[in-house]
Protein backbone atom coordinates (compact mmCIF):
# COMPACT_ATOMS: atom_id res chain seq x y z
CA UNK A 1 0.00 0.00 0.00
CA UNK A 2 2.81 2.41 0.92
CA UNK A 3 4.52 1.64 -2.39
CA UNK A 4 1.32 2.41 -4.32
CA UNK A 5 0.97 5.77 -2.55
CA UNK A 6 4.64 6.57 -3.19
CA UNK A 7 4.39 5.64 -6.88
CA UNK A 8 1.28 7.79 -7.31
CA UNK A 9 3.01 10.74 -5.62
CA UNK A 10 5.97 10.25 -7.96
CA UNK A 11 3.62 10.40 -10.97
CA UNK A 12 2.06 13.60 -9.60
CA UNK A 13 5.44 15.26 -9.10
CA UNK A 14 6.68 14.19 -12.54
CA UNK A 15 3.52 15.51 -14.22
CA UNK A 16 3.71 18.81 -12.32
CA UNK A 17 7.33 19.17 -13.43
CA UNK A 18 6.24 18.46 -17.01
CA UNK A 19 3.59 21.16 -16.74
CA UNK A 20 6.10 23.74 -15.49
CA UNK A 21 8.33 22.96 -18.44
CA UNK A 22 5.42 23.14 -20.88
CA UNK A 23 4.28 26.47 -19.48
CA UNK A 24 7.77 27.93 -19.75
CA UNK A 25 7.96 26.70 -23.33
CA UNK A 26 4.55 27.55 -24.76
CA UNK A 27 3.92 30.75 -22.78
CA UNK A 28 7.28 32.31 -23.68
CA UNK A 29 6.32 34.02 -26.90
CA UNK A 30 9.31 36.32 -27.37
CA UNK A 31 8.84 38.78 -30.23
CA UNK A 32 6.46 36.76 -32.37
CA UNK A 33 4.53 39.08 -34.67
CA UNK A 34 1.09 37.65 -33.94
CA UNK A 35 1.44 38.11 -30.17
CA UNK A 36 0.43 41.42 -28.63
CA UNK A 37 1.86 42.68 -25.35
CA UNK A 38 -0.84 44.48 -23.39
CA UNK A 39 -1.35 45.72 -19.86
CA UNK A 40 -4.28 44.32 -17.92
CA UNK A 41 -5.59 47.88 -17.96
CA UNK A 42 -5.76 47.71 -21.77
CA UNK A 43 -7.91 44.60 -21.54
CA UNK A 44 -10.33 45.36 -18.73
CA UNK A 45 -10.73 46.69 -15.21
CA UNK A 46 -10.36 45.39 -11.67
CA UNK A 47 -13.61 44.37 -10.03
CA UNK A 48 -14.47 43.20 -6.53
CA UNK A 49 -17.54 42.52 -4.46
CA UNK A 50 -19.22 45.15 -2.30
CA UNK A 51 -17.80 45.33 1.23
CA UNK A 52 -19.44 43.08 3.78
CA UNK A 53 -19.24 44.19 7.41
CA UNK A 54 -18.69 41.74 10.25
CA UNK A 55 -22.12 42.49 11.71
CA UNK A 56 -23.65 41.23 8.44
CA UNK A 57 -21.99 37.81 8.78
CA UNK A 58 -22.68 34.78 10.94
CA UNK A 59 -21.11 31.39 11.69
CA UNK A 60 -23.81 29.67 9.65
CA UNK A 61 -26.33 30.81 7.13
CA UNK A 62 -27.54 30.75 3.55
CA UNK A 63 -24.57 31.96 1.50
CA UNK A 64 -20.86 31.20 2.11
CA UNK A 65 -18.71 34.31 2.52
CA UNK A 66 -15.09 33.71 1.53
CA UNK A 67 -12.43 35.82 3.20
CA UNK A 68 -8.78 35.80 2.19
CA UNK A 69 -8.04 33.11 4.79
CA UNK A 70 -10.73 30.76 3.47
CA UNK A 71 -10.36 31.59 -0.24
CA UNK A 72 -10.24 28.29 -2.13
CA UNK A 73 -11.03 26.39 1.09
CA UNK A 74 -14.04 25.76 3.31
CA UNK A 75 -15.90 28.91 4.44
CA UNK A 76 -16.23 29.78 8.11
CA UNK A 77 -18.54 32.74 7.63
CA UNK A 78 -21.92 33.26 5.96
CA UNK A 79 -24.35 35.98 4.89
CA UNK A 80 -28.11 35.95 4.45
CA UNK A 81 -29.84 35.28 1.14
CA UNK A 82 -31.34 38.77 1.34
CA UNK A 83 -27.95 40.51 1.59
CA UNK A 84 -26.55 38.30 -1.16
CA UNK A 85 -29.39 39.04 -3.59
CA UNK A 86 -29.27 42.76 -2.85
CA UNK A 87 -25.49 43.14 -3.27
CA UNK A 88 -25.22 40.80 -6.25
CA UNK A 89 -27.89 42.72 -8.16
CA UNK A 90 -26.72 46.23 -7.28
CA UNK A 91 -22.93 45.94 -7.29
CA UNK A 92 -20.04 44.16 -9.01
CA UNK A 93 -20.29 40.39 -9.02
CA UNK A 94 -18.29 37.77 -10.96
CA UNK A 95 -19.80 35.90 -13.87
CA UNK A 96 -19.38 32.18 -14.39
CA UNK A 97 -15.84 31.45 -15.57
CA UNK A 98 -14.24 34.60 -14.13
CA UNK A 99 -10.89 33.96 -12.46
CA UNK A 100 -10.92 35.17 -8.86
CA UNK A 101 -7.48 36.21 -7.62
CA UNK A 102 -6.10 36.73 -4.11
CA UNK A 103 -4.74 40.27 -3.76
CA UNK A 104 -3.34 39.95 -0.24
CA UNK A 105 -1.56 37.33 1.84
CA UNK A 106 -0.33 34.77 -0.68
CA UNK A 107 -0.65 36.83 -3.85
CA UNK A 108 -1.97 35.14 -6.98
CA UNK A 109 -3.98 32.23 -5.61
CA UNK A 110 -6.83 31.67 -8.02
CA UNK A 111 -10.28 30.13 -8.17
CA UNK A 112 -12.61 29.78 -11.16
CA UNK A 113 -16.04 31.10 -10.22
CA UNK A 114 -18.43 28.25 -10.98
CA UNK A 115 -21.70 30.12 -10.53
CA UNK A 116 -22.68 28.62 -7.19
CA UNK A 117 -24.04 31.20 -4.72
CA UNK A 118 -21.08 32.63 -2.80
CA UNK A 119 -19.72 36.03 -1.82
CA UNK A 120 -16.11 37.21 -1.70
CA UNK A 121 -14.25 39.66 0.51
CA UNK A 122 -13.78 43.05 -1.14
CA UNK A 123 -10.28 44.28 -2.15
CA UNK A 124 -8.65 41.03 -0.97
CA UNK A 125 -10.27 38.96 -3.74
CA UNK A 126 -10.48 40.54 -7.19
CA UNK A 127 -11.11 39.62 -10.81
CA UNK A 128 -10.45 41.11 -14.22
CA UNK A 129 -13.70 42.30 -15.77
CA UNK A 130 -13.07 42.07 -19.49
CA UNK A 131 -14.29 41.06 -22.92
CA UNK A 132 -13.23 37.51 -23.80
CA UNK A 133 -12.82 38.52 -27.43
CA UNK A 134 -9.29 39.62 -26.39
CA UNK A 135 -8.30 37.07 -23.80
CA UNK A 136 -10.06 33.89 -22.68
CA UNK A 137 -10.60 33.27 -18.99
CA UNK A 138 -9.35 29.72 -19.48
CA UNK A 139 -6.09 31.10 -20.92
CA UNK A 140 -5.86 33.72 -18.18
CA UNK A 141 -6.15 30.96 -15.58
CA UNK A 142 -2.89 29.40 -16.76
CA UNK A 143 -1.18 32.70 -17.52
CA UNK A 144 -1.60 33.87 -13.92
CA UNK A 145 0.73 31.03 -12.85
CA UNK A 146 3.60 32.56 -14.83
CA UNK A 147 3.31 36.09 -13.42
CA UNK A 148 5.65 37.36 -10.71
CA UNK A 149 3.72 40.06 -8.93
CA UNK A 150 5.55 43.12 -7.65
CA UNK A 151 3.94 43.78 -4.29
CA UNK A 152 4.09 46.70 -1.89
CA UNK A 153 4.13 46.67 1.90
CA UNK A 154 6.34 44.90 4.40
CA UNK A 155 4.05 43.35 7.01
CA UNK A 156 1.02 42.70 4.81
CA UNK A 157 1.62 41.89 1.16
CA UNK A 158 -0.99 43.39 -1.12
CA UNK A 159 -1.53 43.53 -4.87
CA UNK A 160 -2.80 47.06 -5.43
CA UNK A 161 -5.05 47.77 -8.39
CA UNK A 162 -2.55 50.04 -10.15
CA UNK A 163 0.17 47.37 -9.95
CA UNK A 164 -2.23 44.81 -11.39
CA UNK A 165 -3.49 47.05 -14.20
CA UNK A 166 0.03 48.06 -15.30
CA UNK A 167 1.26 44.47 -15.57
CA UNK A 168 2.20 43.62 -19.18
CA UNK A 169 1.18 40.18 -20.45
CA UNK A 170 1.45 38.33 -23.78
CA UNK A 171 -1.85 38.04 -25.62
CA UNK A 172 -1.76 35.62 -28.58
CA UNK A 173 -4.67 35.21 -31.02
CA UNK A 174 -7.76 33.47 -29.62
CA UNK A 175 -7.18 30.28 -31.64
CA UNK A 176 -3.66 30.02 -30.18
CA UNK A 177 -5.04 30.62 -26.69
CA UNK A 178 -7.45 27.72 -27.19
CA UNK A 179 -4.63 25.40 -28.29
CA UNK A 180 -2.54 26.28 -25.23
CA UNK A 181 -5.50 25.79 -22.90
CA UNK A 182 -6.22 22.37 -24.42
CA UNK A 183 -2.65 21.17 -23.79
CA UNK A 184 -2.32 22.52 -20.25
CA UNK A 185 -5.82 21.43 -19.23
CA UNK A 186 -5.02 17.86 -20.31
CA UNK A 187 -1.96 17.89 -18.03
CA UNK A 188 -4.04 19.36 -15.18
CA UNK A 189 -6.58 16.57 -15.64
CA UNK A 190 -3.86 13.92 -15.31
CA UNK A 191 -2.57 15.59 -12.13
CA UNK A 192 -6.10 15.73 -10.69
CA UNK A 193 -6.80 12.06 -11.47
CA UNK A 194 -3.62 10.96 -9.70
CA UNK A 195 -4.28 13.21 -6.70
CA UNK A 196 -7.71 11.62 -6.33
CA UNK A 197 -6.13 8.16 -6.65
CA UNK A 198 -3.58 9.01 -3.96
CA UNK A 199 -6.35 10.27 -1.66
CA UNK A 200 -8.30 7.01 -2.14
CA UNK A 201 -5.21 4.88 -1.48
CA UNK A 202 -4.38 6.89 1.64
CA UNK A 203 -7.95 6.53 2.91
CA UNK A 204 -7.91 2.79 2.18
CA UNK A 205 -4.63 2.42 4.05
CA UNK A 206 -6.04 4.31 7.03
CA UNK A 207 -9.11 2.07 7.07
CA UNK A 208 -7.01 -1.10 6.95
CA UNK A 209 -4.79 0.13 9.77
CA UNK A 210 -7.84 0.86 11.93
CA UNK A 211 -9.20 -2.64 11.25
CA UNK A 212 -5.86 -4.19 12.20
CA UNK A 213 -5.61 -2.18 15.41
CA UNK A 214 -9.21 -2.99 16.36
CA UNK A 215 -8.68 -6.70 15.76
CA UNK A 216 -11.38 -6.90 13.09
CA UNK A 217 -8.76 -8.06 10.60
CA UNK A 218 -6.15 -10.59 11.69
CA UNK A 219 -2.87 -11.21 9.91
CA UNK A 220 -1.43 -14.73 9.95
CA UNK A 221 2.25 -14.82 10.87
Amino acid sequence: MDEDVARTQEVIETTEKLKRGLMQSILSFGNKENVKYLAFGDIGKVSMCKRIFKKETSDNGDIPFYKIGTFGKEPDSFISQEIFDNYRNKFSFPKIGDILLSASGTIGRKVIYDGRPAYFQDSNIIWLEHDESKILNSFLFHLYDTIKWQTEGSTIKRLYNDIFLKKIIPVPPIDKQKQIVEVLSAVDEKILINKKLKAKLTLLKKGLMQDLLSGEVRVKI
